[in-house]
C-alpha cells in the first residue's frame, strides 16, 4: 500500500477484499459476485475496501451520520487527489449471513448512496460500466446467470425500499451484525 505514494498526486491506495464462502449457499454466491464486481470496478474506479491508506491531512472529518464512509472518503479524496488500486493488498472478509439479512444489507448500503447523492458527491462508476463488466462476467462465468439476475433484482429493490426510507427520514446509521 505504501509505494504508490511516492507519487504527490497520490492520496488513498487501496487493497482487494477478498470474500471466504459462508455456509448460506445464495447469499455467499451473490456476496462473491459483489467483491468481484468491486475488483473489476477497482481498476477503473478505485473504491474503498477494508484496507486502505490515506496520505495525512486530505480528509480530517467525517459529516456525522454518514452511512458508507467507504464511499465518501473516495469521493472526497478524488477531489485533489488520485486513488491508486493495488489488488495485491489483500483482506480477508467473512461473512455468514440469512437472506433477509442480506437484503436489509443492501438497502442500507443504497440508502448510504442516496445520502452521498444530497451531499453532491459523484460516487458510483457509470451504468455503462457496470453493464459491460456484468456482461464480461456472464460471459467468462455463464453458469452465475441467476446470481447476477437475483443481483440485479435485490439492487433494485434495495434502491427503491432506500429511496422511501430517506423520504421518511428512516436511515440505518449503524451497522448491525449480520445474521
Amino acid at each position: 500500500l505504501i509505494e504508490p505514494f511516492k507519487n504527490p498526486s497520490v492520496g488513498a491506495v487501496t487493497g482487494r477484499a477478498i470474500f471466504l464462502s459462508t455456509n448460506n449457499i445464495i447469499t455467499s454466491n451473490l456476496q462473491l459476485l459483489i467483491h468481484s464486481l468491486h475488483h473489476e470496478l477497482s481498476f477503473y474506479f478505485p473504491k474503498m475496501s477494508n484496507i486502505y491508506a490515506i496520505k495525512k491531512g486530505i480528509v480530517n472529518k467525517l459529516p456525522p451520520k454518514i452511512i458508507n464512509d467507504d464511499v465518501y472518503i473516495p469521493a472526497e479524496i478524488s477531489k485533489t487527489h488520485k486513488i491508486v488500486y493495488q489488488p495485491n493488498s489483500q483482506i480477508l472478509e467473512i461473512e455468514d449471513c440469512g437472506f433477509l439479512s442480506y437484503l436489509k444489507y443492501r438497502r442500507r448500503i443504497a440508502q448510504g448512496y442516496i445520502q452521498l447523492s444530497k451531499l453532491g458527491l459523484k460516487h458510483s462508476p457509470s451504468s455503462f460500466l457496470l453493464l459491460k463488466l456484468l456482461v464480461r462476467k456472464l460471459m467468462k462465468e455463464p453458469e452465475n446467470f441467476i446470481y447476477v439476475v437475483l443481483a440485479v433484482f435485490i439492487e433494485i429493490y434495495s434502491h427503491i425500499m432506500a429511496f422511501f426510507d430517506v423520504q421518511k427520514g428512516k436511515l440505518d446509521y449503524k451497522w448491525e451484525k449480520l445474521v
